[in-house]
Parts: C-alpha cells; structure tokens; sequence
C-alpha cells in the first residue's frame, strides 16, 4: 500500500520566518531603547501595526494621592501619519478630569506634549476616568485615541497631625 506524499517542510520554513522576523523586531527595539518620537522603535511599531496616531503612555497613573488635591500629568500625542495634524479638543469621561492647551498642531511624524489634570474626589477610593482625544488631519480625516487615566484617592493623605 502507497502511503500519499505530504511534504510539510514547506510549512515550516514559513513558521521559522515569521518567528525569526518577530525576533529580529524585537532585538532591534531591546537594542535601540525607549527613545523619541522619531526614533526606530515607535516608527517601526506604528509601521509594523498601521497605527498613524497614538498616545504615550496609553495610560497615566497618578498613583495614591490626597482626597480632594489635583494632580497634572502629560501625554504625548504622536503623529505617525505623513500629514501635519491637529487635536482639536479632548472629551473626557467626567468633569474631574481636564486636558489643556488645545488645539495643538502636531506636525508629520513628530509628536506634541498635552497636560492633563485629574481632580480626586472627597473620599478614599480608586479612580478610573479616561480622556479621549479627536484629532483632524490636514485632508480632512478626523481619528481619535484614548488614554486612560488612574489614581488611588487617599483620605487624610498629607495631612499633619
């Protein structure tokens, strides 16, 4: 009896591939360190997942802080795009929560520091809001993106005894 010829080297040249070329990715990233907007690990991320418009960090956290205080923070909002953009204004996802300075006009593959303040409520308790940003290109298209903002209300905090 004949058994049928499966040749299955062909599957795995492709798999070794595909692991080898997310090796070489992240070598070149470990290599090349946390670095500016222009720099070869965020270029080489948005390329490598079509994303042309971003925040760093995706998510600020405040840490514990005194019920009541305010605290500011900043987001990098990056432009990864081949057109000059503009923030046009940021909603956020309650009144504690402010972005200033805006609009702010963010020219091709650069990047524009915002502020960001966060109000902590009365009470002790964890705080999680968001902030989104709405974004228009200079052809009319208009995207968003969101970062999430964090912080631990603390009652009595900073108070001396």
């Amino acid at each position: 009896m004949n058994m049928p010829f499966v040749f299955q080297a062909s599957r795995r040249p492709a798999i070794r591939n595909v692991f080898l070329s997310a090796a070489a990715a992240c070598m070149v990233i470990a290599v090349c360190g946390a670095a500016s907007v222009g720099s070869l690990p965020y270029r080489l991320i948005a390329y490598l997942t079509n994303v042309e418009l971003w925040v760093d960090p995706a998510c600020v956290d405040f840490g514990e802080q005194a019920a009541g205080q305010t605290v500011t923070g900043s987001v990098a909002v990056r432009n990864f795009s081949n057109e000059d953009m503009t923030v046009l204004a940021a909603e956020t996802s309650c009144e504690c929560a402010s972005v200033h300075q805006l609009p702010a006009n963010i020219p091709r593959n650069s990047s524009a520091d915002v502020p960001i303040a966060l109000r902590m409520p009365s009470r002790s308790g964890i705080v999680e809001q968001s902030a989104t940003f709405l974004c228009k290109y200079g052809d009319g298209v208009k995207k968003s993106v969101t970062v999430q903002l964090r912080a631990r209300s603390v009652a009595g905090l900073g108070i001396e005894h």
